[in-house]
């Protein structure tokens, strides 16, 4: 009964809030359940399109979203975008509403341009992978374009597929965003986890 009134009173608030704005669209990447309950009651509150971004598996693979709940967004959205192709294929069986393919990707004139590297920078190359990569074959795939490359991997987040044995992938499974960002600015760490 506490969660209900608590979830009212958090539905009150963000009506409140959206009657002091002129939203005109709304866009949730669900990722918990708070995300899926404000852009609901935002869609209902302004009646603004609602355009939904699914960025990782959890929603097929985990308990963390209700089946429930995503249908009920699943629902309201005008348009759901996943992705990948494979996510695209994995959402639209399990919830049997269209997807679309839409990549995080950054524009070119966004990125540096190439240079070359050497050999002593690459041996002292490390990089974090944050978040999932959506299948074994995939991430396999990665292992063997960094093996080859020198650099080292520090992997936060699900440890699904690949061989743990590779030295250049160290594999650190979740952690607090207060650690991960205390992580991410130091040299990697050699030993296996």
């Amino acid at each position: 009964a506490n969660g209900g009134a608590k979830d009212r009173f958090a539905g009150f608030i963000v009506r409140e809030i959206a009657a002091l704005l002129q939203v005109e669209r709304i866009l949730v990447v669900p990722y918990m359940p708070d995300d899926v309950h404000t852009a609901l009651v935002l869609r209902q509150a302004t009646r603004a399109p609602l355009a939904t971004w699914v960025m990782d598996d959890q929603a097929v693979f985990s308990q963390n979203l209700s089946r429930a709940l995503l249908d009920d967004l699943f629902a309201q959205s005008d348009i759901r975008f996943v992705i990948s192709p494979e996510m695209k294929e994995e959402y639209q069986k399990a919830f049997d509403f269209p997807f679309f393919v839409l990549p995080p990707t950054v524009s070119q004139e966004l990125l540096g341009s190439a240079r070359q590297t050497s050999e002593a920078e690459i041996g002292s190359k490390s990089c974090a992978l944050i978040g999932n990569v959506w299948s074994g074959r995939w991430l396999t795939r990665l292992e063997s374009v960094i093996e080859s490359s020198g650099w080292k991997v520090n992997c936060y987040g699900h440890g699904a597929g690949g061989t743990p044995d590779r030295p250049e992938f160290v594999r650190k499974g979740f952690v607090s965003e207060v650690e991960l960002a205390l992580a991410v600015s130091k040299p990697l760490e050699r030993a296996q986890c």
